[in-house]
């Protein structure tokens, strides 16, 4: 049979390769995780094979945050991305709506350590211009129409001083910025500055 192309993967691919592009390393993470993790709102297995692989995530962050600390506890910085699947409930039906996000993580410091540091000086570290950049560059290499940045309502991961929504084509299709204290704390990193993003795939593709 004749081969037929498949443009969103095509899409979603080219995305994977333009992050990795800009230095990120990619995650694939559990599917499954804690009710805790997931939030009040998931959908739960009949027979999960263990308490702590019970549900199906909501968001990808949770995950990643697990993959940054682990790292952190050997190396100075991370620069993660993840592309993959959410599962949300949906209303009178039995199965989930499968969204496509696009999650990503730094923290650390900027650079890597070099001869030249300087001396007495803590390095300079990421922040919030440094993931708002790497989702700008996105957008641009993914020729994306009227793309423009405003600041973020009220997200409840994200610092209220310290974030922002990307907007394309006047909807939003996600957020960024530096990670809540709150949120940093839970997941291990209380002692650095965390900036995420958590966009919908489906939508900046379409």
């Amino acid at each position: 049979p004749e081969q037929v192309a498949n443009r969103s993967l095509d899409l979603e691919e080219h995305a994977r390769d333009l992050l990795a592009d800009q230095g990120l390393q990619e995650c694939i993470t559990y599917s499954l995780t804690s009710a805790a993790a997931a939030g009040p709102t998931h959908v739960a297995l009949v027979n999960p094979i263990s308490p702590d692989r019970g549900v199906l995530r909501t968001m990808l962050l949770p995950g990643l945050l697990e993959v940054a600390r682990r790292n952190l506890e050997s190396a100075a910085s991370v620069s993660l991305f993840e592309i993959g699947a959410v599962y949300l409930p949906v209303a009178g039906q039995p199965l989930p709506a499968e969204p496509r996000r696009l999650t990503i993580v730094l923290c650390g410091r900027r650079t890597a350590a070099a001869w030249d540091d300087p001396q007495g000086e803590k390095p300079a570290a990421f922040d919030f211009f440094d993931v708002k950049g790497v989702v700008e560059s996105l957008a641009a290499d993914l020729h994306l129409p009227n793309v423009t940045v405003r600041a973020a309502k009220t997200i409840p991961h994200l610092h209220p001083g310290r974030s922002a929504e990307l907007v394309v084509n006047g909807q939003a299709v996600g957020a960024f910025g530096e990670l809540h204290p709150t949120t940093a704390a839970n997941a291990g990193l209380t002692d650095r500055a965390v900036q995420v993003a958590d966009i919908d795939l489906d939508a900046l593709l379409a």
